[in-house]
């Protein structure tokens, strides 16, 4: 058993890497334990549902992880056979629910792929989310101190005419220190709030005068530049595009086939009058 046991894990390992690398599933079993053939569809349902310890970082190691796991899994579901578990009302409405779960979502993969996008729709939605979305690149470098006190001491150097660069490799407490502070070129979104708005505030070629508050410090920041940031071109941007206007042909999909459901609950009836032996209160 234990070469089966090896000669699987080589096998499993090779056919993960190829279903990553392809859209074609491997076709017959990637594993087979005790006689009980393991497909990949199965498999990769196995390794997405799985509860328990995360998965070892090297991939060899988490391969043999989710062949412990299986090995274990198979035993336990044959042994259960053996002690008639598969016939408790409990057990078979979990197994119920479990296929309804798999055929979900493979109805959602299968629907998703069904959507179809036409050029106008993708043009349509490319302007509406880039078209005039042109935005402002900012290039800048700052100095992180612990305390208020220490930037305004720098603010002063500044105003001395010392060198901004220099400040920072000796006092800056931000990795970028040893740079001089340079935090190259960067959309605005990327910074805490407090310190986007003073970015956004400066003229360029200007320090703070008063030292900016974050949650990592107290910032003294200078503006070196800023420029236009174009947006990106429909080309660039048409397979998230697609998936977007799939998505929502989707959802209107589903929504409609909900439009006429009927949801009852049994074990929902109605309140249950004050019984007569009930003590007042």
């Amino acid at each position: 058993m234990k070469k089966t046991i090896l000669a699987s894990t080589l096998l499993l390992t090779t056919s993960l890497l190829q279903a990553a690398e392809t859209p074609a599933m491997p076709q017959g079993p990637v594993l087979t334990i005790n006689g009980i053939d393991i497909s990949m569809p199965a498999l990769l349902t196995y390794r997405d549902s799985r509860q328990g310890p995360p998965l070892p970082q090297d991939p060899q190691q988490a391969q043999n992880q989710i062949v412990s796991e299986l090995i274990t899994t198979v035993l336990l579901s044959e042994e259960a056979k053996k002690l008639g578990v598969v016939d408790r009302t409990e057990v078979k409405d979990a197994i119920a629910m479990y296929t309804r779960i798999v055929l979900r979502d493979a109805a959602l993969s299968e629907l998703m792929q069904q959507q179809t996008v036409s050029d106008d729709e993708l043009k349509a939605a490319y302007d509406k989310s880039f078209k005039d979305s042109k935005s402002v690149e900012y290039k800048a470098r700052h100095i992180l101190v612990k305390d208020e006190a220490k930037a305004k001491e720098l603010i002063g150097k500044l105003d001395g005419g010392a060198d901004f660069a220099e400040l920072a490799k000796e006092n800056s407490t931000g990795p970028t220190g040893k740079d001089g502070g340079d935090l190259g070129w960067f959309s605005p979104e990327m910074m805490v709030e407090p310190f986007r708005n003073a970015l956004v505030a400066m003229e360029k070629s200007k320090y703070t005068k008063e030292p900016v508050k974050t949650q990592f410090g107290w910032h003294v920041i200078i503006l070196e530049d800023s420029r236009d940031q174009e947006p990106p071109t429909l080309e660039s941007v048409k397979p998230q595009l697609e998936q977007q206007i799939k998505g929502e042909k989707l959802r209107a999909l589903l929504a409609e086939m909900s439009k006429d459901v009927k949801v009852s609950s049994p074990q929902m009836a109605a309140p249950a009058e004050k019984s007569e032996a009930t003590p007042a209160k």
